[in-house]
């Protein structure tokens, strides 16, 4: 082989894998179909079409519904981070299935949030466990971070809605799977995965998912009867949401039994108190202040990154530019 014709190789085989999260995307849901299909061809005790298809169904409700954000993520930084030499077919088949996994395992995050929480609408549709053929066979065992907020919420005991008790929540329901996850899969694929490494995702990652979980408690409160957003219950559920936390820091006496008599309750007029207090106390705007103050503290620790950082700051910067694409936070 020529020279020229090694390198002309070299540079199909790098612009094969430097595309690797463009292809995905493009051809996401006939990908996310055909490993579902594969997956479950291969449970030898599975031979029910119905349940195969409620399966099949069920993975693809919310997963295919939107953008594959995180597993454009995770496909980016394993592009960042493995070596060429170590790129075939079986690694692209890897990191293809685990952005997959990671979209459904989103999904199923999303569909415990929605029964815990009685909501009706996500991504401009019904519900799963609203569906006709659903129901009480929805259910199933609640994740860590669901499970900390509920448990929290049901004590009704509002001595426990602290700021440091939310960051834990919204650590483990955020910025974990929705945040981390996705980087840390990748260095564990391209077999990076040390202990400093993932250090490093959680020390530069956390500011970012807790920023994520707030503006998600606040669109939820003051969006939710857009069609295309997910409708709260929060208030009435009695949540440990950002603008209950922050509202209970800020409450004068008169204020807080507002709060306790009127917060964890579903008459409307106690849900119209809550929002009442919350537009007084003007959380809006102090989010925006917030908002800033932790993109900023984001950034300057991105940018205070070494070159040679593992994960690298290019990783984080997609981040960023996924985050302001999308509008998550």
């Amino acid at each position: 082989m020529s020279n020229k014709n090694l390198i002309n190789n070299r540079t199909e085989e790098n612009l094969s894998f430097s595309s690797l999260s463009k292809e995905f995307v493009a051809n996401y849901h006939r990908i996310f179909t055909e490993l579902v299909d594969e997956a479950l061809a291969r449970i030898p005790y599975l031979d029910s079409i119905e349940i195969k298809n409620r399966i099949k169904k069920m993975a693809g409700y919310y997963a295919l519904a939107e953008k594959p954000i995180l597993a454009e993520l995770f496909l980016y930084a394993y592009e960042m981070l493995e070596e060429h030499k170590n790129y075939n077919e079986v690694k692209k088949r890897q990191a293809y299935a685990l952005a997959c996994v990671m979209e459904m395992g989103t999904s199923y995050f999303l569909i415990i949030d929605d029964m815990e929480d009685d909501s009706k609408i996500r991504r401009g549709k019904l519900c799963w466990h609203l569906l006709p053929d659903t129901g009480p066979l929805s259910w199933n065992d609640a994740s860590a971070g669901q499970h900390h907020d509920i448990s929290t919420s049901e004590k009704q005991n509002y001595k426990n809605f602290t700021m440091d008790q939310y960051k834990k929540i919204a650590e483990l329901k955020t910025a974990l799977p929705a945040i981390k996850a996705p980087i840390i899969l990748a260095l564990i694929l391209a077999n990076k995965d040390t202990n400093e490494a993932k250090q490093q995702v959680h020390d530069v990652c956390n500011d970012i998912g807790v920023l994520i979980q707030i503006k998600n408690d606040l669109m939820d409160m003051y969006r939710s009867n857009d069609s295309d957003l997910k409708s709260s219950t929060d208030i009435q559920k009695g949540r440990c949401s950002w603008l209950a936390v922050k509202a209970l820091e800020m409450c004068n006496i008169e204020q807080q039994r507002i709060f306790q008599e009127n917060y964890g309750n579903c008459d409307e007029s106690c849900v119209q108190k809550i929002q009442e207090l919350y537009n007084t106390l003007q959380l809006q705007q102090i989010y925006e202040v917030e908002r800033q103050r932790r993109h900023e503290n984001f950034l300057r620790k991105i940018n205070e990154l070494p070159p040679n950082a593992i994960p690298s700051a290019d990783i984080y910067k997609k981040l960023v530019s996924l985050i302001e694409k999308f509008k998550l936070a």
